[in-house]
């Protein structure tokens, strides 16, 4: 069961993420979820370049979608300074 509500979330996710419109797509690269929960890890091509984000959303038993957001990340380079996506 837990198989078919993962393939459900990822499934929906990847139809919301790609259906932004005139942006670049996401490519969601990894999928957690916990409780209500679910939490995607995406990457964005942009000109040179790439961004990685994360969405938040929540999930009901039929893996259906909702309250998604994106959330601020944040890459500590090897001078202890922010890079990325803030």
């Amino acid at each position: 069961m837990a198989f078919k509500r993962k393939f459900a979330v990822t499934a929906i996710t990847l139809m919301a993420l790609g259906a932004v419109g005139c942006s670049a797509p996401r490519i969601v690269t990894k999928v957690t979820s916990g409780g209500d929960q679910v939490k995607l890890v995406y990457n964005r091509a942009t000109w040179m370049s790439y961004n990685t984000g994360v969405v938040q959303c929540k999930a009901d038993a039929k893996g259906k979608l909702s309250s998604c957001n994106d959330l601020d990340i944040c890459f500590i380079n090897k001078k202890g300074k922010c890079e990325g996506n803030k």
